[in-house]
């Protein structure tokens, strides 16, 4: 039997949390997050104080660094990229490398 596979895109709050809880639910299961951005985990609705300075610091708002994910949850992290295209009858994706400076 193989393992499922689970593919999460974008890696903020939401994906990550949906990431984690697929894992936990099937503990076999390969799980990847595709992230457009060089940073996962991070409250995109926070960004507005940190615009304002309410919140200083940016990272104030990531809750988990990217490479914790496969540390501690064998979660792989895809970062700067994107998927362009999802086949679901073939079950793969055409990923985009985005390169962020």
């Amino acid at each position: 039997m193989t393992n499922k596979k689970i593919l999460v895109i974008g890696g903020v709050a939401a994906g990550t949390s949906a990431a984690s809880k697929a894992k936990r639910i099937d503990p076999d299961a390969d799980v990847k997050i595709i992230q457009d951005e060089k940073v996962v985990s991070y409250g995109a609705c926070g960004m507005p104080y940190v615009i304002e300075g309410i919140v200083k610091d940016f990272q104030e708002l990531i809750e988990r660094p990217a490479d914790v994910f496969k540390k501690k949850y064998q979660i792989d992290v895809i970062t700067n990229s994107s998927a362009q295209k999802i086949d679901r009858v073939k079950r793969k994706y055409m990923q985009m490398i985005c390169k962020v400076e």
